[in-house]
């Protein structure tokens, strides 16, 4: 029987978790022992990969890294000069002088750092929760942010980063934000991978038809194919370059359809089976047959220029993996995009989060082969 096979690797929790599911072989329902090399394998049969990115607008918070010291005194905020609020958002005037509003709002009062009259800093043991990337321009040269989600931050850690350096077009120079650190890990690992077939794909916040943006799903912007080796030519190199290509240009926008997103994957693996073909779920309990269609509702959509492959599991015996890179939790999942199926799934725990249903449901049944 072949399943879905999960396994959760949190490279740091400050800046997004990865989390893998592979569809594989086993004989039993008992969990696999993960090999120290998953996503590559010697067999005649190239696995499968797609890489899930966050694009969600999040992903614009800054990360906190080095030079930063959380160990080190950066800042003396006099009592009488803190910021007592708990929300902020970062400004830069034309000029590059930063200052502050509170909640996200352009009207006054402007908080600008420092300790001098009129002037604010942070309490060192405070916790914040502000936006430090100015991710819109303004036709004055005013710098400020959207209504992406706020980041938490220590006051020590705002007095850093307002007390040393320089600012740039939209943030402290030097510093990173997270979907930049998710585009510098997610090129390292396609860079370094041999003898896999890879894919790309972000979520998709297309404009709903009454104008409103919601998160519907993912959006495939290139489809799996074989990238060879490193040192190879031709197709499978293209294909290398295409992938990395598209990652580097990922805009961060909208919210966190991750529930939906991993639906519209179970539809992209079972592309070969047929709407129609059925499968099983709960296999190990009070099993249910039911058409592909009925399970997985949507299928992702797809960047111009490219279409639905008309197999993307071209093997029973093929491992498939999906690469979740994520900051956070989903947000604006909406329930008429996640099957009754697969919704609570593995458990209903009141919620209308379903990432943890969609993943359960596809490690649990067989998305290789129809099962009639």
């Amino acid at each position: 029987m072949n399943k879905l096979f999960t396994r959760q690797l949190v490279a740091d929790l400050v800046i997004f978790t990865i989390a893998a599911y592979s569809i594989a072989p086993v004989v039993s329902a008992a969990e696999l022992t993960l090999p120290t090399a998953p996503l590559i394998t010697t067999k005649s049969v190239k696995p499968n990969m797609m890489l899930l990115l966050d694009s969600s607008s999040s992903m614009y918070s800054i990360v906190p890294e080095a030079p930063y010291d959380e160990s080190a005194t950066y800042y003396s905020c006099p009592s009488d000069k803190e910021l007592t609020d708990n929300q902020y958002s970062m400004r830069i005037q034309s000029d590059g002088v930063v200052y502050l509003n509170k909640n996200n709002n352009s009207g006054n009062p402007k908080y600008y750092f420092g300790k001098g009259s009129g002037q604010r800093c942070f309490r060192d043991s405070k916790t914040y929760t502000v936006r430090l990337y100015t991710d819109i321009e303004n036709n004055d040269g005013l710098k400020t942010t959207s209504s992406y989600g706020a980041a938490q931050y220590s006051g020590h850690y705002l007095n850093w980063y307002f007390s040393e350096g320089s600012f740039d077009t939209y943030r402290k120079a030097g510093t990173r934000s997270r979907i930049e650190m998710a585009q510098d890990a997610a090129v390292d690992l396609i860079t370094g991978l041999e003898n896999i077939r890879v894919g790309l794909a972000i979520y998709d916040n297309s404009n709903d038809s009454d104008g409103t943006q919601q998160g519907a799903g993912a959006k495939v912007l290139v489809n799996i194919a074989d990238i060879g080796k490193v040192a190879d030519t031709g197709a499978t190199a293209t294909q290398r370059a295409n992938v990395i290509s598209e990652i580097e240009a990922i805009v961060a926008v909208g919210f966190t359809p991750l529930g939906e997103s991993l639906m519209d994957m179970g539809k992209y693996f079972t592309l070969k089976n047929g709407d129609e073909n059925n499968l099983i779920l709960h296999p190990d309990g009070a099993s249910q047959s039911r058409a592909a269609s009925e399970i997985f509702i949507n299928g992702p959509v797809y960047k111009n220029g490219i279409s639905a492959p008309e197999e993307v599991v071209e093997n029973w015996c093929q491992d498939s993996f999906v690469v979740a890179m994520t900051d956070g939790l989903p947000s604006n999942g909406r329930d008429n995009n996640i099957s009754t199926y697969l919704q609570n799934y593995a458990s209903d725990d009141g919620t209308s989060e379903f990432a943890d249903d969609v993943v359960k449901g596809m490690f649990d049944m067989d998305l290789t082969r129809p099962n009639k």
